[in-house]
């Protein structure tokens, strides 16, 4: 059988080439393991040209999302969101990404994050477009604001997730998926309660390229072409076949992400 799957997260274009290496070589060994498409996640303003010329290289395997990194988010915000949601009527962006919240590398302006959270989930709702959400060191904080915007139209995926089941178990009520990265490949991440006992129907995979390579690439660059090692945790955890995860995920993503361009649900 066939593997298909579908990277959710990776930042192809901050992906350092080596020497004699090229663009084309990277694509060709990402569908050589089953990779089929790469939904590559916005930062910034200064991001934005670097991800467009990669979907523009490469339109049927790279789809972009359009959204502010919370680590952006500063005394300017307002000025950015508005240069970022300009372009949102100007191409069909895949996701409002990557939004939410981080307070590990700093608390300081924590209530820009809020209001920038709430200023990008208006976005995802006038476009009706799932959101990508980065959350570290920020649940509680996250679930205060899903509690004031999810009005019951609201999707998308909290991607990289490293939290708890409960906290797992929260954000699917609020409608989100999970995305399972390559952590769920490090022995002392406390993620594999989460995998496995949670349903197929609420995970999809991602990569978040260049970083967090799984084993046994770990501590090397990061790319799309490695997926399958995080499948294959996620089908021994769940004591699935990788055929199955590599179906169900897949399914889970295309249904999510490419509903407005497949005509589906």
């Amino acid at each position: 059988m066939k593997l298909d799957f579908i990277d959710t997260h990776a930042h192809l274009y901050d992906l350092e080439l080596k020497e004699q290496e090229s663009w084309e070589m990277i694509v060709g060994r990402s569908k050589e393991q089953g990779v089929k498409r790469v939904y590559m996640p916005n930062l910034s303003v200064e991001t934005l040209p670097r991800m467009m010329a990669m979907e523009q290289h490469f339109p049927d395997f790279c789809k972009s999302m359009m959204g502010l990194h919370p680590c952006e988010v500063d005394d300017d915000f307002e000025e950015k969101l508005a240069t970022l949601s300009a372009m949102l009527g100007k191409h069909p962006f895949i996701a409002v990404g990557e939004m939410g919240l981080d307070l590990y590398h700093s608390t300081t302006h924590k209530q820009e994050q809020m209001i920038a959270f709430e200023v990008q989930a208006g976005w995802a709702r006038q476009h009706d477009l799932p959101l990508v959400i980065h959350c570290r060191e920020a649940f509680d904080t996250l679930f205060t604001c899903l509690e004031k915007v999810q009005d019951g139209t609201l999707r998308g995926v909290v991607h990289c997730f490293t939290g708890t089941l409960a906290q797992a178990k929260r954000c699917i009520a609020f409608g989100f998926h999970l995305g399972i990265g390559g952590i769920v490949t490090y022995k002392k991440a406390g993620l594999a309660e989460v995998v496995r006992d949670l349903p197929l129907e609420h995970l999809v995979l991602e990569t978040d390229t260049p970083y967090l390579a799984p084993v046994p690439k770990r501590g090397k660059q990061n790319e799309p072409s490695f997926l399958p090692h995080i499948a294959t945790e996620v089908a021994r955890l769940k004591g699935l076949s990788i055929e199955k995860v590599s179906a169900a995920t897949t399914k889970n993503a295309t249904r999510l992400f490419e509903r407005n361009e497949t005509g589906s649900l």
